[in-house]
């Protein structure tokens, strides 16, 4: 068993329940924990151990949960709000 797949079956528990609060939905946290840990093995050589690793995947998962809400935002806004992206950029601070 390789280093990720030790932390994989560790922490997957913990950050589904984390995504599981974040999105309040089973299917929507099943697929923010699967990009979390995506995330995690490409960052995994950068990850800087006086970071509790929970709280380092937790970090992933709830920024990855806000890049995902703002991207449906931004479409929201400017279909449906028929916004131009200049205003879009000011609302969402991008």
């Amino acid at each position: 068993m390789d280093e990720f797949e030790i932390i994989y079956r560790q922490y997957f528990s913990m950050v589904f329940s984390h995504a599981r609060r974040l999105t309040g939905d089973d299917y929507l946290a099943e697929e923010l924990t699967e990009e979390t840990f995506f995330k995690a093995l490409k960052a995994l050589k950068r990850y800087d151990d006086k970071q509790e690793l929970k709280a380092w995947l937790c970090t992933i998962a709830k920024n990855t949960w806000i890049s995902n809400c703002r991207k449906k935002e931004v479409f929201s806004l400017w279909m449906f709000g028929e916004l131009p992206f200049a205003r879009i950029a000011v609302l969402c601070k991008l």
